[in-house]
């Protein structure tokens, strides 16, 4: 991988993740309760 190749990759993923946090909100996919959080993470082991 070139250095212009990464410094591409590397400015494109933040934007990835705001998108993805986008879509989340957009499907009611979150928590605003610390309890209800620390609970999918449990589900997840």
């Amino acid at each position: 991988m070139t250095v212009e190749q990464f410094d591409k990759m590397r400015m494109a993923e933040p934007e990835v993740a705001y998108m993805l946090c986008e879509k989340n909100v957009e499907d009611g996919n979150y928590t605003t309760s610390l309890e209800a959080h620390f609970a999918e993470l449990d589900k997840e082991d």
